[in-house]
């Protein structure tokens, strides 16, 4: 028998088969899992880092059509056409928070401004006003409706179609997701 001290092949190209059950179990799942993690590795170059922004990203929303658009602690959101940045300013405190809006190109951000805007065409309008930082948002199955929740502790129906706010029964402590 031509083994070498360790019981592996001459060569050590064959990997020894454990009499140990426990250390042949490893190696064999070891074995198993080696494709997936070759397909993970490829799929790692189509990922690409977008750069801008002067503070941590707070929300990132991604289109149907594939639109990113990010929100940012620089009180900006970006929106990404491949690696062009387009800057839309008009909130005075960070950017909490980012979905996109029924309509195509729309964006609705909430910020530590207490405010929650809708985004057309690069301008943006306020659609509500909370009293404490505005942490997350929803935006309704329809389209027509967007739930914003704030620290002041209340969650608020806006609507996009011009209709009134409707608050919704106060939890008794800031809302951090709708």
């Amino acid at each position: 028998d031509q083994r070498d001290a360790q019981g592996g092949d001459p060569g050590g190209i064959v990997p020894e088969v454990s009499r140990t059950p426990g250390r042949r179990r490893a190696r064999i799942c070891a074995l198993a899992f080696a494709p997936a993690l070759w397909s993970w590795a490829s799929l790692a170059q189509d990922f690409t880092t977008l750069k801008g922004h002067g503070g941590p990203i707070m929300g990132i929303a991604i289109s149907e059509e594939g639109q990113v658009a990010t929100a940012s602690f620089d009180n900006s959101v970006g929106l990404w056409s491949e690696r062009t940045l387009l800057w839309l300013e008009g909130h005075a405190a960070a950017v909490t928070s980012i979905i996109h809006g029924a309509e195509d190109g729309t964006l609705i951000t909430g910020s530590d401004d207490f405010t929650v805007r809708l985004w057309k065409e690069g301008t943006a309008d306020v659609i509500g006003q909370h009293k404490g930082k505005v942490a997350s948002l929803s935006r309704s199955p329809d389209g027509s409706y967007v739930a914003s929740g704030s620290w002041d502790g209340s969650i608020t129906l806006w609507s996009l179609e011009g209709g009134s706010e409707r608050t919704l029964p106060t939890p008794g402590s800031n809302v951090n997701a709708v």
